[in-house]
C-alpha cells in the first residue's frame, strides 16, 4: 500500500495493548514490593544514624556562638 491509499492505523489495537497493560501492572507491583523492602531497611538505618546526626547538629549549634565569643582561639 502506498501512503495515499493507506487507512489510518490505530497505534495499538485491543490484542496489542492488553499484554502491555499486564506488563505495566506487573512492573508496578514489583516496584511497590521493592519500595516496601527499602522502607523497612530505611527505618532501621534512620534508627541507627539519627543519634549521630543529632550530635553533629548540636555541636554545630554550640560552636557558632562559641566562635563569636572567641572561645576557640
Amino acid at each position: 500500500m502506498n501512503a495515499f491509499n493507506s487507512t489510518p492505523r490505530v497505534l495499538l489495537d485491543c490484542r496489542e495493548w492488553i499484554p502491555c497493560m499486564r506488563l505495566a501492572i506487573r512492573g508496578a507491583v514489583s516496584l511497590a514490593v521493592g519500595a516496601l523492602a527499602v522502607l523497612a531497611d530505611g527505618t532501621a538505618m534512620v534508627d541507627r544514624v539519627a543519634p549521630i546526626l543529632l550530635f553533629v547538629l548540636f555541636i554545630t549549634v554550640v560552636t557558632e556562638p562559641a566562635t563569636e565569643v572567641s572561645i576557640f582561639r
